[in-house]
């Protein structure tokens, strides 16, 4: 964070990847190794007589209506392994554990226990982020536990994992050709990141819910040989597969301090300059 955030804005044209996007059908749930489920704190907007349920799996963090649907889906909860009758239910969202890019404590003003979870969606470049709530504390923290040893099995298992997606890096090189000419062979060190506190204060309503200021926009971190830049990205609504950056750079010769949160998943770090 700093006081002195100037942003420039740049434009880089980007082919569009195309994926195929797994649906929930082509999913074989009953095969998922499940490590946590919990019930959520009810919504009476969404669902007036259920619980939702999250259900931690090695694959996949999923939300569903109920306790029954929850069953339904992932028969081993209940110590079975037949096949219920007439069609699975449809999970209220399921995301990749492989896409995850952070989790942490809500930090809402909300009255309860809330774990947020950002993560990219197959096929695209923008961050998606959704709060889970709990009713208790010890519950959050338990799934928590289940998610970031999940995301670390999966970092370990994929040998080639990679931290953005190839339509990214083009962008942030050549702006780091611009800002720094001397070098440009300078192999970067580019980090996907979220913005958490005064960062987000318009992104973000104080409930800690998406607003339309965040929706289709990533955050990286990217350091060079005597630069960082804090970077967001999203795409442009004119030219088709332009993508706009809008980035702060700073010395790493003028940086003061860096304070690290290092409670257990908070991965949050504040850098200070002169």
């Amino acid at each position: 964070m700093s006081e002195d955030y100037a942003s420039r804005s740049t434009t880089a044209k980007s082919a569009t990847a195309t994926s195929t996007h797994s649906t929930s059908s082509s999913i074989d749930w009953k095969s998922q190794v499940i490590e946590g489920v919990a019930p959520l704190e009810r919504d009476p907007q969404l669902l007036r007589n259920k619980n939702p349920y999250i259900v931690v799996t090695a694959d996949y963090v999923v939300k569903m209506k109920g306790h029954s649907d929850a069953m339904a889906l992932f028969p081993k909860l209940s110590g079975g392994s037949g096949t219920s009758p007439g069609p699975p239910p449809e999970p209220l969202l399921a995301i990749p554990i492989h896409n995850i890019v952070s989790v942490f404590d809500s930090e809402s003003t909300r009255p309860s226990f809330g774990l947020e979870i950002w993560w990219r969606a197959d096929g695209t470049l923008g961050f998606k982020h959704t709060v889970f709530y709990f009713n208790l504390p010890n519950e959050r923290e338990e799934q928590m536990q289940h998610i970031v040893r999940a995301i670390n099995v999966n970092n370990r298992d994929t040998s080639e994992y990679t931290r953005f997606p190839w339509e990214v890096s083009a962008p942030i090189r050549r702006l780091f050709a611009a800002e720094e000419p001397s070098y440009q062979h300078q192999e970067l060190n580019i980090f996907p990141v979220v913005p958490r506190g005064v960062t987000r204060r318009d992104g973000l309503t104080k409930d800690g819910e998406k607003s339309r200021n965040t929706e289709g926009r990533s955050y990286y971190l990217a350091i060079g040989a005597h630069l960082c830049c804090y970077i967001e990205i999203c795409k442009g609504q004119v030219k088709r597969g332009e993508l706009i950056l809008k980035h702060s750079c700073f010395g790493l010769v003028t940086l003061e301090r860096l304070r690290g949160h290092w409670t257990p998943h908070e991965e949050r770090f504040i850098l200070s300059f002169r």
